[in-house]
């Protein structure tokens, strides 16, 4: 049995959520453990939601897909800060030098 993650493809296709059924519900009921790009996200969310309130989705199968998640990410070291701090990254790298180096380049 495999148990690696399952992930969706582009939920937003329109081919796949074309019906009025919640296709993150779907997703989530048939296996997936990551669910990409909704099309709705709050409709979803809610779809969800009700799911778990009506027993249709219980809280531990939500449970067990978040800590198989958190696990991959954890052991992919993906839970460490970034190497790259992302925060004020443009006002890091917008120097003198690089606009210089880009008005040299655009020149060649």
């Amino acid at each position: 049995q495999f148990k690696g993650l399952v992930f969706t493809d582009a939920l937003a296709i329109k081919g796949v959520s074309a019906n009025n059924t919640s296709i993150c519900l779907q997703a989530l009921q048939e296996g997936h453990d990551l669910l990409l790009v909704p099309r709705r996200i709050m409709e979803e969310v809610e779809a969800i939601l009700d799911a778990v309130k009506s027993g249709a989705l219980t809280e531990a199968e939500i449970e067990t897909k978040c800590r198989k998640v958190l696990t991959y990410k954890y052991a992919l070291g993906l839970s460490k800060t970034p190497f790259v701090r992302l925060s004020g990254l443009g006002n890091r790298i917008t120097t003198a030098h690089t606009r210089d180096l880009i008005r040299r380049l655009n020149q060649e």
